[in-house]
């Protein structure tokens, strides 16, 4: 019984943590490519529920899903955007080099 507390209590901690950590992650990035090709006036959004919106001149043009990682060699989270770049992208990033949704 001690220890389904003890599990209890962690998961809610890391959840906690988790949440204050995502909510750095959520906002605007400027977005230089999109499908390989220059965009000009694009923007990633990302928005709670691990989803992002690709916006053209204010306008939708596509979506995709979004998640934290706790990389061993980097004390702290980075964002991965599926069809995103491979490298990392950190808490102060303003810009995301690319989505590319024909990669497979």
């Amino acid at each position: 019984m001690k220890n389904i507390i003890i599990l209890t209590l962690l998961i809610i901690v890391v959840g906690c943590a988790s949440s204050d950590n995502e909510q750095k992650f959520i906002k605007d990035y400027k977005l230089l490519k999109l499908d390989g090709e220059l965009c000009e006036n694009c923007i990633l959004r990302v928005k709670k529920g691990h989803t992002y919106d690709i916006l053209k001149d204010g306008q939708k043009v596509g979506e995709g899903d979004w998640d934290l990682e706790n990389p061993l060699d980097f004390p702290g989270f980075v964002l991965h955007l599926e069809n995103g770049p491979g490298w990392m992208i950190y808490e102060s990033d303003t810009i995301i080099d690319y989505i590319d949704r024909n990669k497979k």
